[in-house]
């Protein structure tokens, strides 16, 4: 516990500081960040602004929208989710230093495409004595969200599917459910990361609307209840109780942890995402990866609406089978055919966070393994991961041990990527000050910008 608060302090601080340093760039370039994520441009080497803004948002909107604001409002209660918004606007700049400096260090793989990420930005970045922190970054992303989040992700698919049907143990239904997912899986993974990302380019934006749709349509047709939300979320947040009983340290700490997971900033894996994109300049991409975190935060909020009507109801959920239920309850009383729509939701968000999770470890292959041997090695990965899809539902996990697993990898990522963001900050902080002035081509040559190695594709 010590550590995790270590842990928020630490991202609060370092959010703080580039806020300040960035003047308040989460406000102020808000409205370009918005233009920015709509260009379509792209190259042969890379893809779009957008197509990776959508593998990133992949990634991010997923089983922990659904479930981490469902369990941070029954035990902090509403006030949570206004220090949750205050996180993420702090998470906001953070999350544009990293973005920013994946593309100012992105390089080529071995089939001349775009590749970046926190494996990058220190080895290209920073002095030959951090390259082991490369390393180590890389072989804990792909054996924890390569690999193990993959199987997590599949296992939320089944569960949820399960919960709608009303049955708690259907093995043949699992696995035609797992057969389903791995043989889609398969098709987009086998594609490469272009064909991943441009999946999602497609999907994500579809289900993202749809299901903030849906949630608007609950709301109105609880109309009354809106203003008793957004009261009770800024008299919990500062209620005279919740100080006298600390319950406002709790509540700052519960938001911010679930904001770092929620949004990925400080740990960098987005950043992944945002270096495999064709850009004119690299504040572009930290400006766009900015807004993916608003994108997440708003998911937040309308899902933590539906979960406030339940908790009004004395609707108890213990796990995310029950807190799945509770939305599709409440999509199918309001809408027709609203469970069903909600229940292709919650696939399609798990099965892009599939995607996502599938195209980080490869990325992570493409840098590290030696060229002659990627494609073997990228091979071995792509088996792997079918049959760890294939195999869920015949292997239990105790969630005590995938939460130590989560928080373990989750701090050792954070920390590695920190480490090199504080010390590649000056780099961020010039590059935003050229983007201001110019808005044009980036040079590295006129900032002094240095590369451990003789590849600098922005000549």
């Amino acid at each position: 516990m010590i550590v995790l608060k270590i842990f928020v302090v630490l991202f609060l601080l370092i959010s703080l500081y580039f806020t300040v340093k960035l003047d308040f760039i989460q406000v102020r370039y808000f409205k370009e960040g918005c233009k920015k994520l709509l260009e379509d441009k792209q190259s042969s080497n890379g893809i779009s602004p957008f197509a990776a803004s959508a593998l990133a948002v992949g990634g991010r909107i997923g089983a922990g929208n659904i479930v981490g604001v469902a369990f941070a409002i029954y035990f902090c209660g509403y006030g949570v989710i206004f220090w949750m918004w205050i996180a993420n606007l702090l998470a906001m700049a953070t999350s544009f230093v990293e973005a920013t400096l994946s593309q100012v260090y992105k390089t080529y793989d071995a089939s001349d495409q775009y590749i970046s990420g926190p494996m990058v930005y220190i080895k290209r970045g920073l002095p030959s004595k951090y390259n082991f922190l490369a390393i180590v970054y890389g072989i804990i992303l792909i054996a924890t969200i390569g690999l193990i989040f993959i199987r997590l992700y599949t296992s939320i698919i089944t569960e949820s599917i399960l919960a709608f049907t009303g049955v708690t143990d259907d093995l043949r239904l699992e696995l035609i459910v797992v057969f389903i997912v791995g043989l889609v899986s398969s098709y987009i993974i086998l594609g490469g990361t272009k064909k991943m990302a441009k999946t999602l380019a497609y999907i994500v934006p579809v289900i993202v609307l749809t299901y903030i749709i849906l949630i608007i349509m609950i709301a109105l047709q609880n109309l009354q209840a809106i203003p008793f939300f957004f009261t009770t979320i800024f008299t919990s947040a500062f209620s005279v109780n919740s100080i006298a009983e600390g319950g406002v340290l709790l509540m700052v700490f519960f938001a911010t942890y679930l904001s770092v997971i929620s949004s990925e900033a400080g740990f960098g894996t987005s950043t992944i995402a945002s270096g495999m994109a064709t850009t004119t300049h690299p504040a572009t991409m930290g400006l766009v990866n900015m807004i993916t975190v608003f994108i997440d935060n708003l998911v937040f909020t309308l899902t933590g609406f539906v979960f406030m009507l339940a908790l009004e109801e004395g609707i108890v959920f213990t796990n995310f089978s029950s807190t799945s239920e509770i939305i599709m309850h409440y999509s199918g009383t309001y809408y027709y055919g609203g469970a069903v729509l909600l229940l292709a939701i919650i696939f399609v968000f798990s099965l892009g966070s599939i995607i996502t999770s599938a195209t980080y470890g490869l990325q992570v292959i493409k840098y590290l393994i030696a060229k002659h041997r990627v494609k073997l090695v990228s091979r071995i990965y792509y088996g792997t991961i079918i049959l760890i899809i294939l195999l869920t539902p015949f292997g239990y996990v105790d969630d005590r041990i995938v939460r130590f697993i989560f928080a373990a990898s989750g701090l050792i990522l954070f920390s590695i990527n920190i480490i090199a963001v504080i010390l590649l900050r000056d780099v961020a902080f010039k590059t935003f000050k050229h983007y201001k002035r110019t808005s044009k081509v980036f040079k590295p040559d006129e900032l002094k910008i240095k590369y451990q190695d003789e590849n600098n594709i922005w000549k």
